[in-house]
């Protein structure tokens, strides 16, 4: 009776003893826990960005990028999975981390695919350009909309997407630009003028060998002369 107190006695002496050794390291495994679950945040806030790209079709291979913070964790998870204890040890994991640039570079490069995949899917206008054109009556109805619709993809281009929905948006903002800016035309306007005003406004501008002497007539005849310049390429 008395040896079996004694063992019972013996095992809350131990018991306590590692309670108050893991009281003593709460605090430790607390900080820990916080520093892991921002880790955490970060790379699952990324990994949705990634991925809604990839789902449109963007061909991304970032794990290089993430390479070293990668075997840093693996690290991390062997010695924890020996000693629970050595995540309170300092670690390079913890003390070089370095993902928020990783993750800054990550968005940055993503940032820069999108605007491109905008301007690749847009026509090439400009709003100066449409500001010249909603002077022409004809055409001024279907220039307001391409204005809108140009405010709206360049709002688009200024934050990374986080939805489908911004895809799609994009989608049919863009087709909705095409196909108005191909079918923009009228009947008082000669189509070699026509030709002239969508190319001349482009970002790649116009040969001056196709600036013929009818299409100088039609500028003078409507008081566009003004507005036209011509520069050499860089």
């Amino acid at each position: 009776m008395l040896l079996s107190k004694t063992d019972q006695l013996l095992q809350e002496m131990d018991n306590l003893n590692n309670s108050q050794e893991v009281a003593k390291n709460s605090q430790g495994f607390h900080k820990r826990a916080n520093e892991l679950k921002n880790i955490n945040s970060h790379l699952i806030n990324i990994a949705k960005i990634i991925n809604l790209f990839r789902n449109h079709g963007f061909n991304l291979d970032v794990v290089s990028i993430f390479d070293d913070f990668i075997n840093s964790f693996n690290t991390l998870k062997e010695k924890w999975e020996e000693d629970q204890t050595t995540l309170l040890d300092a670690n390079s994991f913890l003390r070089n981390n370095k993902l928020s640039s990783m993750v800054s570079e990550v968005e940055n490069d993503l940032h820069n695919k999108w605007k491109k995949h905008i301007d690749d899917n847009k026509p090439s206008l400009n709003m100066e350009q449409l500001n010249i054109l909603e002077n022409i009556p004809d055409l001024t109805q279907m220039v307001k909309t391409l204005k809108e619709h140009l405010e709206d993809i360049n709002k688009l281009k200024e934050d990374l997407p986080n939805s489908d929905d911004q895809f799609n948006l994009v989608i049919t903002l863009t087709s909705n630009m095409n196909t108005i800016w191909s079918e923009l035309s009228s009947q008082n306007i000669p189509k070699e003028a026509m030709t002239f005003l969508k190319k001349a406004g482009s970002y790649e501008g116009i040969d001056l060998s196709e600036v013929t002497p009818g299409i100088l007539l039609w500028l003078q005849e409507h008081k566009l002369t003004h507005l036209c310049q011509v520069r050499f390429k860089k």
